[in-house]
């Protein structure tokens, strides 16, 4: 299975939406670290996590 940048990205988009309920802050960040699980030099994730 190939991961493009859409699916990468997918994750981040996700993340941030979870994130914005404090509450689930540690899902958001489970899908952040599973973003950079995928593709270790993806920026975006470092960043937005």
């Amino acid at each position: 299975t190939t991961v493009t940048p859409n699916h990468l990205q997918l994750f981040l988009n996700l993340a941030f939406l979870i994130s914005q309920n404090v509450s689930r802050l540690e899902e958001a960040d489970a899908l952040y670290k599973e973003a950079l699980n995928l593709r270790s030099d993806f920026t975006n994730a470092y960043l937005n996590r």
